[in-house]
Parts: structure tokens; sequence; C-alpha cells
């Protein structure tokens, strides 16, 4: 069904639409007015729906609107939350009708109530019913579709100097006071589970051609969810530990009793909603939201009313969303409003057939007068037809259907129920949905669940067009949009988005390019060079062996069809203190698209970190080096061949391939420069390990094969372009390995055989909840003579520092400590969520940070088995981790520390 859309960011909001409906415009005349409250101040976003045609509109910030329907008699009902819904009779002829609307206040009753003996509001009740319900109502609707009008404005009240002439560098000019409008009329096609597609047949925007509105994925996104992207919804099965429910009294609206419920968080959070939810008492569905969440840059209020589209059938008609606030010296408002017009709504069979709320005593009756009405319909021999079916099918599944729905009809008949009683619920119901959702066996290949056409001509229509068919009238601060677009409509585009200007040529032609690089294309785009420039953090650089070092590369880049490709990148490094020249190239070429196939030859001499697979970041051992005399990363010279090759042989099923001949040489640091601690030597080029010996760090010429086959059950993908691209899997992946130092192969001394063998997943348990795991074990029935940079490789990350967050790593052990010639056993598990521990505190609670908890396990021969836990506080300002840690050897306390990481890779 039509799902509630929420927009957690600033930046979204200014940047991105939500998508609304609109009514069918042929032979159709427009009802129009003004709706206000009982001072005669207009009544900004009610919801105007049409019952007869299930369609609906919203009124503007003056409260007026104009929606277009055909000729007839209709009952149009009129929605606006604080107030009394206004039903009334409308004849439409061949003329405009003009009806303006005076509402009343909302006056909730207090009926009585019981009060249970552990003094809970009455509100949990309703909640737990509703709950439970949940999945029934997000998948009670199997397909439908809808004429769609939206208009997302954004004002900009102020914009700051530094933000106007960043977006003058991308032809974008924005001043203070600016407005900008996009609306869109479309189709929607909906098909359950989860697949949307849009057609969008006219548009009309004064937006810079820079911003794009994928709204489609916005649809993803329900009340009746646990999360919505970051956000806790009220409405999921772990909200009892984030809110608290107050039952304000029950208004009637026809035949439904309306219950009134106060959302309060139970600490203050961006991830939380605070406002009202309406709930339909007996349907235990929603009837309208009221709902406030908190940004860094600002409050975003929700607006949903829904009306009955079929009998007992409510989907969202009504959605307004706005949001006042700023970031980075912009402030401004946005405001989201629409229109809809649903048609062939189709309800999931399943679900409707085993319906828990047709059981009830107030829904009975009624639910037993229509299949009576249906089967005294249908002619004699139509019965004859159905029974005989009937006696030719299993009865399995029926018996089952309705032993489950006996089961939920008992739970929602109980007076008070209980969180068990919902959780019980939900899980039957989630199992139906499932079910429902689940009748054909569904492809490995995934399509795209969102499509977009945009018909030919749809930017073209003129202002009367849409002065025709627009339900909701324009503010004037929009009018003034349309109004300056159109006056520049003859005129030179730059005058709207800027221009571009030369400026010096010598500045802009040669030296910019130089120091800060560029990249030149040619005219089909199908090859292009790359060249990062002199100022970049890889032009220089500092380590203990090299001394000072500088850096340049060039990419080449050549593209074919579609994942045929071939990169070249030349480079060379001047090693000042070692007086080294260094130089190599890579080589990549991506073939096979269908296979994901890449193949990659590396060349050249280089200074290498023994610990090739997690090396010391480069930046981070240099500023360590600079200004604390810590040379953490040790190395040697390396003059190589390498070539690796990766192909799937079947879906899930890669195989990895790899050759490479290694001279290397054993190093010495060759300066004690640093900025402070002069009077202290730097640490001897020697990793630190307990079964390194000089063998295993001596000069010495390798030829190793590595081969490599990882398998990850039904492996979900997409294909795009002719392109594959792997999705997900709910199962994990696993791999063996082989490497092999060959003896006498092109002068090899290398003469060892290693077998690694492991699993590893991930599980997204929602959008901000995941929980991943890893084991793997090595061992080296033969080694006879192996180099270190050979051995077995762990992640040992002990920098305070770091710009990359490792999940599956350690934080205590030294960069070299945790390595063998000999076997080993590791193993990692994290659990990462918005609420563990320190987030429940009043002082962090309020953030949009995540917290992070993990534990490793890692035993080898003739060394202490290492146990390491820790905690995080992950995105903190955004990129930021701090986490804190502790090591045990043999289950005994030995170490702690903590570390920063500033997510830049």
């Amino acid at each position: 069904m039509s799902k509630p859309v929420f927009i957690p960011t600033f930046t979204r909001l200014l940047l991105f639409s939500v998508i609304l409906f609109l009514p069918d415009i042929a032979n159709s005349q427009q009802l129009k007015g003004k709706i206000t409250d009982e001072k005669g101040a207009p009544i900004p976003y009610a919801t105007v729906f049409i019952k007869e045609l299930s369609q609906g509109t919203t009124s503007n910030v003056n409260g007026k609107y104009g929606i277009d329907v055909p000729e007839g008699t209709y009952t149009v009902i009129y929605r606006s939350l604080g107030y009394a819904p206004q039903n009334i009779k409308v004849k439409v002829n061949t003329k405009s009708v003009t009806k303006d609307i005076t509402m009343v206040d909302q006056v909730h009753q207090l009926r009585e109530i019981r009060v249970y003996g552990n003094g809970e509001d009455p509100a949990y009740s309703i909640m737990r019913h509703v709950i439970g319900l949940s999945n029934f109502h997000k998948n009670q609707v199997e397909s439908y579709k809808a004429d769609v009008y939206l208009r997302g404005t954004v004002h900009f009240q102020k914009v700051s100097r530094i933000i106007r002439n960043q977006l003058r560098k991308q032809k974008v000019e924005v001043k203070s006071g600016d407005t900008f409008v996009d609306e869109t009329y479309s189709t929607i096609t909906f098909d359950a589970p989860d697949h949307y597609k849009q057609v969008i047949k006219s548009v009309n925007s004064t937006f810079p051609d820079i911003v794009d509105f994928p709204v489609m994925k916005f649809f993803a996104a329900s009340l009746y969810d646990d999360n919505i992207d970051i956000l806790i919804s009220p409405l999921g099965r772990n909200a009892f530990n984030h809110y608290k429910y107050v039952y304000e009294g029950f208004s009637y609206e026809g035949v439904y009793t309306i219950d009134k419920i106060k959302v309060i968080p139970r600490r203050r959070s961006k991830q939380l909603f605070s406002g009202y939810i309406y709930i339909i008492d007996g349907l235990w569905c929603l009837h309208s939201a009221d709902l406030n969440f908190d940004t860094p840059f600002g409050e975003v209020n929700v607006r949903q009313v829904f009306d009955e589209v079929k009998p007992g059938v409510w989907m969202p008609v009504g959605h307004n969303y706005a949001f006042e606030g700023g970031v980075l010296g912009v402030k401004g408002s946005v405001h989201f409003g629409g229109s809809v017009k649903y048609r062939d709504v189709v309800l999931n069979p399943r679900l409707i057939a085993v319906n828990p709320i047709n059981t009830m005593p107030q829904f009975a009756e009624k639910a037993k007068a229509e299949a009576e009405s249906k089967t005294e319909a249908k002619p004699e021999t139509d019965k004859e037809d159905s029974v005989e079916e009937t006696k030719n099918e299993p009865l399995g599944h029926e018996v089952k259907d309705g032993k489950r729905v006996a089961k939920m009809a008992e739970i929602l008949n109980k007076e008070n129920i209980t969180n068990r009683d919902m959780n019980k619920l939900s899980r039957l119901m989630s199992r139906e949905a499932k079910i429902a959702n689940d009748d054909e066996e569904q492809s490995l290949e995934l399509k795209d669940k969102n499509q977009k056409v945009i018909v030919s001509g749809a930017a073209d229509k003129d202002s009367s067009y849409w002065n025709e068919i627009r339900p909701i009238p324009l503010t004037e601060n929009e009018k003034e949009s349309f109004e300056k677009r159109d006056s520049l409509e003859n005129s030179p585009r730059k005058k709207l988005f800027g221009s571009s200007k030369n400026g010096n040529k010598l500045l802009s032609g040669y030296l910019g390019p130089l120091f800060t690089g560029k990249r030149w294309t040619n005219r089909d785009t199908s090859f292009h060079v790359s060249y990062p420039g002199i100022l970049n953090l890889k032009s220089v650089g500092f380590n203990a062996v090299d001394g000072w070092k500088i850096h340049q590369e060039i990419t080449l880049n050549k593209t074919g069809r579609p994942g045929h490709a071939f990169w070249f990148t030349p480079w060379g490094t001047w090693a000042i203190n070692r007086k080294a020249v260094l130089w190599g190239g890579k080589t990549a070429l991506t073939y096979a698209p269908m296979h994901r196939a890449i193949a990659n030859l590396d060349f050249g001499r280089k200074t290498e970190d023994f610990n090739s697979l997690y090396a010391v970041d480069p930046f981070i051992n240099a500023v360590a080096s600079l200004f604390a005399k810590e040379n953490y990363a040790r190395y040697y010279e390396n003059r190589y061949i390498d070539f690796r090759n990766r192909i799937d042989m079947a879906n899930g099923l890669v195989f990895y391939t790899g050759f490479s001949w290694n001279d290397r040489r054993r190093l010495e640091n060759s300066t004690n420069y640093s900025f402070f601690r002069t009077d202290v030597d730097y640490m001897n080029n020697l990793p630190h390990n307990h079964v390194v010996t000089d063998a295993n760090l001596n000069s010495q010429i390798n030829t190793v094969l590595k081969l490599k086959i990882e398998y990850t059950p039904r492996y979900y993908y997409r294909v795009k372009d002719g392109v594959k691209e792997m999705a997900h899997s709910d199962f994990p992946t696993f791999w063996f390995q082989y490497n092999k130092g060959i003896k006498g192969l092109f002068n090899s001394t290398a003469d060892f055989d290693y077998l690694e063998a492991g699993l590893t997943q991930g599980i997204h348990l929602n959008s901000a909840t995941s929980f991943t795991y890893e084991i793997r074990g090595g061992w080296f029935p033969n080694n006879e003579h192996i180099h270190f940079a050979d051995f077995s490789q762990t992640n040992s990350q002990p920098s305070p520092v770091l710009f990359k967050e490792f999940r599956h790593g350690f934080f205590t052990p030294g960069y070299y400590e945790l390595r063998t010639d000999d076997r080993f056993v590791e193993a990692h598990v994290s659990y990462k969520a918005p609420y563990i521990l320190l987030k429940y505190l009043p002082g962090i609670s309020n953030t949009l940070w995540r917290e992070l908890v993990w534990a490793g396990y890692y035993k080898m021969p003739n060394h202490p088995q290492y146990t390491e836990v820790g905690y995080s506080l992950i995105e903190v300002l955004f990129n930021g981790n701090i986490g804190v840690f502790a090591g045990f050897d043999d289950w005994h306390y030995s170490r702690i520390g903590m570390n920063l990481v500033i997510r830049i890779y």
C-alpha cells in the first residue's frame, strides 16, 4: 500500500521531493474554496477527500484548495488535525463550484475506562493492538494505480557568501529570499510487496538542473515499520522501549471511534518522534498522525491523514511535510504537499481471508452479510462447481489458516492484551504477510523495484495547462518563482544558473591542474586521463626507512562496452634520504561483465609494509614519526611482478588466482629526523613478532602461487546495462585458500604451503542495526623457507587515530604481533545499533550517533590466546568514532586502550 515518507536530514529536504497524488483531468471541473477556523484564520494543509473517487488534495499555506472532478454528486470530507471533520454533499455540473469551509475545534471525550491494577494508561492496550496488526495493515493491499500531483517548495531565508560561491562553481545562482518550486503530475503503479513504477506525464520546475528528485525510494518507509531510516517508529515492535503513550480521549467520525494517543519519547533523541497519532478503534489502524522529529538542522513536522478507500481499508490520502532550520550559513524552509486519486485498488486475497478483525463481534455480522450476498449472487452451477473444487483441494492449509485466525481473534477479543500477546499476534501476522508475498518462487536476479519513466514533452507544458490542473493554489512566493523563470526563458541560461568566467588563463589552464589536479576527457568520454596534482596527501610522505619522499602518478582509462574497461597508472617516487628511485605501474582490465571478471598486473620497485593486507596508514605513520618519534610501520624493498584474476564461475561462486615474483630486500632506517624528540632514536626496522627470525627477514627471491575459492549460497544480484552487481544473501560467505611458495622457479628460494578456510556474514536487522561475524583458521603444513611477508596476516590497528572503521580487527596488539608460520584460529563478532548502552543517557540520547560493541579471539601456538572486547560511539559529528577496548591474555586482563576513528576512506 502507499506508505508515508520521512526525510531525516536538511540536505534531503532541500534537494528531494516526496511523491503524492493527483486526480484525472479529463472532462473535469474544479471544486475550490478556502478553509478557515471560526475566527476566519486560514487553516493550512487541511485535507479534502472525495469519497466516491478515492481522490484527495490539501490546502495551501493560505487555506486555499482546488481539485478537478467530473460532473456528479459527491461526499466531500474536510479534515485538519485539531478540528472536527466535516462531511458535505456537493453537486458539480459543468461549472466550477466554490465551497468555503469553516472548521470548529475538535472536542475529544473521555469515555469510561477501566484502570488496571498496575496503573497502566489505557493507551498501551490500544497500541498493543495496533503494533500486533501492523504487518496486516502494511501488506493488505496487493496493488493499485494512482494519479499523482506533487509540489515541493524550498524557500531560502538566508544564504551565506561562502555557500553562494560554492554553488556558483556548479553554475547555480542562489541568494537570500529565493524560492524554488517543483511540481509533477504522474501515474503510480504499485505491486506488493514493494514495487513501484512512476510515469511522469508533466513536470514544472524552477530548480537548477543539477537537482534530482529520487522520490520513489521514500515509498519504502511506513509508520507501520519498526524503523524509518534511522528513526524509530512509534508503531514498531520495539516501540515500548523508546516511547510512552498517553490516552487523551476519543471522537466520532461516522460509524468509527477515533482514539487520540499522545506519543512521548522516553529520552531526548533525534531518532524518536513526538506528537500525536489517531487510531481507529476496532480496526486498530492509523486514522492520522501529527508527529515531529529533530534533525541537527531543525525540526521536521509530518502530518498524514488516512481515509477509507475500500470498506475497512484505510490508506494515506493527505501528506504534508514542513521543515524550517539551517546549516552551514543556510537558513530556509521546506514544504511538500499534493493530492491523490487511487484507482484499481486490489486487496491481498490471502491476508483478507485470514483477517482476524472480521471475526470480532462488531464486524462479524457485517462480514457474514457480505459473504451471504456474494453467495446469493452466484448462479447455482457456480455453487456446485465451487463445492466440487473444495472437495478435491487439500485441507491442510485451510486447517492451519483457521487455527491461526482463531488464535489471532482470541488475542484481539481480550479486554487487555499483554506484551506477550502483542508479540505473538505480530509474529502470526508477519508469517501470513510473508506467505502472501512469497507465493511465487523469487528469482535470484533482482529487478529494479523503483522504475521512473518520463514521458516525452513532459517539461513542455505551458502555464495555462498547470493553472487548469493544479489542485493546490500557488502562494505568492511560488508565483514569483515561476514568473522569474518564465521571464528568463528567452535569456541566456547563465542569467539564472550563473556564468562560467574563464578568469586568468595561466592559472586555470596550467598552474591550477599542476597543483590541484585535473581530469581530461575526450569528446565521446570513452578515454580520460586523471592527474591528482602536486597538492594531495599522497604526493609527499615520510617514514624512517625512506625519509622524505615525493610521489607522483597519472591514470589513463579506456572504456568500451558496459563492463569492459582498462586502467593503467604509472607512478614514480623519489626516496630522498635513502636516495632511491622507486617506480612502477598498476593495470586493471574488466571483462566478462556477467561474471564480474577483473584481471590485474602490477610491477615495479617499491617500499612495502610487511603487513601488506592490513598496512599501517602511511599518513598516520608519518604524523606519528614526525611528531612523536613513533615509527609504527616496518618495511622492506620489493621488486615485483604480480598478476591477479577474479571471475565468477557460477552465481555466488568466485575463483581467485594469483601469481607473483618478488625480489625482497632487507632495509634499515635511513634517517633519525623528526620535529620533536631529536635526542631519541627511532626503533629499528624489525617487526615485533615472537617467532620471526633473520631467515624470515633477509633478502630473498620468492615465487608464489595463490588460489582461492569463495562461495555464497543464494546470492541475489542485479543487472544494470549488462553488468552484474551482487546485492545480498541470507547465508554466510565461505572460502578456502591455498598459497604455494615454489622453490627453484625463477630463482625462488620460497618453500611453503599455506591452507586457510573461513566464513563471514553481515546481517542487516534494519536500516540502522546490523550484526556481523567472521571465523577463520589457517595452517602451514610446510614452512621450510618462508619470508615474513608470507606469514598469516591478522588485522591489528593499535594506532590511537585511524582513518577507517574496522569491525573485524584488534586494537591493542602490535601491528605484527598476531602473525604465524604455523597455525591459528581467529573469530570476530560485532553488533551496531542506535541504542545499546550509553545512548540511553540524557546527555547523548538526543544525537544521531550509534553504538558498536564487538569481541575478537585469536589463538596460535606458543603464544597466549588473546581475547579483546570493545565499545564505540560511532558517527559522532557524522564521520567520527570514539572507541574503548580491553585485551585479555589467556582470559586474564592484560591491556586497555582507546582510539579515535575519522572516517575519510
